[in-house]
């Protein structure tokens, strides 16, 4: 199951200066998590039904790139994991099954010049 990712204004959380702060809302298997975008908006200038700034907004472009800007970072996190992944199952794969907790304790020394990557820990008898 995927999760998704939204927009949230907090009215209920509202500010001393009367804004409600917006909030990154990740969902995923019936759980919320929120994290804070740094900014606030007064809640006549938000769209609650579509979670967006209203046309009238007087920064709405800012909101929006500001947004786009959070957005686009949590996708390239979740890249950079998938290429982790495929990176360690391809490195075990060329070293002949390599465990991972073997290839987490490698050191400089484990590796012999023209010679195969030498037993990091013995095997369990």
């Amino acid at each position: 199951m995927n999760a998704s990712v939204s927009i949230v204004c907090y009215k209920s959380k509202t500010l001393s200066n009367g804004e409600g702060p917006l909030m990154l809302q990740v969902s995923k298997s019936g759980k919320r998590k929120y994290q804070s975008l740094g900014i606030s908006i007064k809640p006549h200038y938000w769209d609650f039904t579509r979670n967006k700034p209203k046309p009238n907004c007087p920064n709405k472009e800012y909101i929006q790139k500001i947004i786009l800007d959070k957005q686009t970072e949590l996708q390239l996190g979740k890249r950079q994991y998938i290429q982790l992944n495929k990176d360690i199952f391809m490195f075990s794969y060329l070293c002949g099954g390599i465990n991972f907790t073997d290839i987490a304790n490698l050191t400089k020394a484990n590796i012999i010049e023209g010679k195969n990557i030498t037993s990091v820990r013995k095997q369990a008898s």
